[in-house]
């Protein structure tokens, strides 16, 4: 890749300051940012996240290689719009976001005669802290990074983001939209919802904290994604309803399956799921083991 003159960070939290401070290391000159939180985005220019704060998103993208739009999924559209009154005609836009239909479809309206220029992405990577404190130029080592262009999307747009997120140390895949969408309501949009929904429902409860002081290592390591951003998590949710939706069903009947088996003392088929279930959740740990760094 080469090396870009400015890079613009529209959100500078734990996934916009992550990848500041990767790229940083050699592979950008300047990094501009800015962010709705003034507090956040002062915090990030007195870590050395980023080299500039802008007072606006307009301003941050004005000129940049490349902007990496860091928002809250439902954010995007108000801040690609104002991306697009300064957009050149060789910037390349990317987000960072957990849906992707919806977001093209966003970008589509918004960039308009520019959309060739942006890059759906979404990088496969976090953890429960955020904000700009949490920034780690390391975030990134061996993650996975989704793309997701479309036809019109301009191949050296391509590369300048694939080679982006390569240069953090990300392994970069490429899907479709919508296969995305669809893979990441099963695997990341229901845990994340059921997890939320058990710590709600236990909360609820009159003796909540009777229950959660004898809390032990399974049920805080099954919730821990509850302690994810509430904002983050309703705006994926609502953009990736339909998907979303299937997979609730789909789990809600699996688990009627297991109810069923308890409730009639079927200790053989219970065991014949559970052995399923486990088999594949160490084949799945065993895969992540064996995966090299670049696949």
């Amino acid at each position: 890749m080469r090396r870009l003159k400015t890079l613009a960070v529209i959100g500078v939290g734990l996934i916009g300051g992550s990848l500041a401070l990767a790229l940083k290391r050699g592979a950008v000159a300047t990094v501009v940012g800015y962010d709705r939180d003034a507090a956040a985005l002062e915090r990030a220019a007195s870590l050395g996240v980023i080299d500039a704060a802008a007072s606006s998103v307009s301003e941050a993208a004005r000129g940049a290689d490349l902007v990496v739009v860091a928002v809250p999924v439902r954010a995007i559209g108000p801040v690609l719009h104002d991306v697009a009154l300064v957009m050149e005609s060789s910037t390349v836009v990317t987000d960072v976001g957990s849906t992707k239909a919806a977001v093209v479809a966003t970008a589509r309206e918004e960039l308009r005669e520019r959309f060739a220029r942006f890059v759906p992405g979404h990088p496969v990577a976090g953890r429960e802290a955020s904000g700009v404190e949490a920034a780690n130029a390391e975030l990134f080592r061996g993650a996975r990074v989704v793309l997701t262009p479309e036809k019109a999307t301009a191949p050296d747009a391509i590369e300048l983001v694939r080679g982006a997120w390569e240069a953090a140390g990300a392994r970069v895949a490429t899907l479709t939209s919508e296969d995305h969408d669809r893979i990441f309501a099963a695997v990341s949009h229901l845990p994340h919802l059921i997890s939320f929904a058990l710590v709600s429902e236990i909360a609820a409860r009159a003796d909540a904290a009777e229950l959660l002081a004898y809390a032990a290592g399974g049920f805080r390591d099954f919730t821990r994604i509850a302690a994810s951003s509430p904002e983050m998590w309703r705006d994926i949710a609502l953009q990736n309803a339909p998907a979303l939706l299937a997979e609730i069903d789909r789990f809600t009947a699996q688990l009627a399956v297991f109810r069923e088996l308890v409730a009639r003392g079927e200790g053989a088929g219970l065991e014949r799921l559970m052995a399923e279930a486990r088999a594949t959740r160490q084949a799945l740990g065993a895969a992540a083991r064996r995966a090299p760094p670049g696949e």
